[in-house]
């Protein structure tokens, strides 16, 4: 009975940290065996989506979000890793406030500063 209560308490220790972690992708084209493709990938300064292939062990950082996709192997396994917020950590005033302009995994503790874009 112990061992189910330590269970569920992981479980939900688990649960409330799964916004900031990890999904899993297969991106496979048979146009680039071997790799993973399409990766979308926010580009210049208009901010469109650029399509690129990585090889296994490659990554390609959004500088759009906080977040990384790395191709794991040659049957086009991703692991796309992200925060959406910034960890408590951090002591950031917005906790959605993620300094876009570092890379994964610097970024979930790095807080952006808000702008003022009202003209007066």
């Amino acid at each position: 009975m112990k061992f189910y209560l330590q269970l569920l308490l992981a479980v939900l220790f688990l649960l409330n940290f799964s916004e900031c972690l990890i999904f899993v992708k297969t991106l496979h084209d048979e146009k680039y065996p071997g790799q993973c493709y399409p990766v979308h990938v926010r580009i210049g300064a208009k901010k469109k989506y650029d399509l690129i292939a990585l090889k296994p062990g490659e990554e390609a950082n959004d500088p759009n979000t906080c977040g990384t996709t790395v191709c794991m192997n040659s049957m086009g396994l991703a692991y796309v890793y992200y925060c959406p917020r910034t960890l408590p950590s951090s002591a950031c005033d917005d906790d959605k406030a993620l300094n876009t302009m570092v890379k994964f995994p610097e970024c979930c503790w790095n807080c952006s500063k808000s702008k003022d874009c009202k003209e007066k």
